[in-house]
């Protein structure tokens, strides 16, 4: 961005239950080894209020990886269908 390089950190989560703050203290812990970069976790079964107020504060984001629900598309075009007809001249 702008002829500037950013590093950003992206940790995926796969558990069958929701993240809890240790995960993402876990995953601080390792941006601060780090250092000068940016982070982002991925789950499929989302986060408990304390890790989003964890990220929240420490700028870390969340992303949460599913299939849409039909919730989701109100007010967005979800199908497009394409009919051409062709002539002759």
């Amino acid at each position: 961005m702008a002829n500037v390089e950013h590093t950003v950190l992206i940790e995926c989560k796969d558990y069958g239950k929701t993240l809890e703050l240790q995960h993402v203290r876990n995953f601080f812990a390792v941006l601060q080894d780090i250092g000068n970069c940016q982070g982002l976790i991925v789950t499929r079964t989302g986060f408990q209020s304390g890790a989003k107020q964890f990220t929240e504060y420490y700028k870390i984001g969340l992303k949460l990886l599913r299939q849409p629900t039909e919730e989701d598309w109100k007010g967005k075009i979800k199908n497009i269908h394409i009919f051409r007809t062709w002539s002759k001249n």
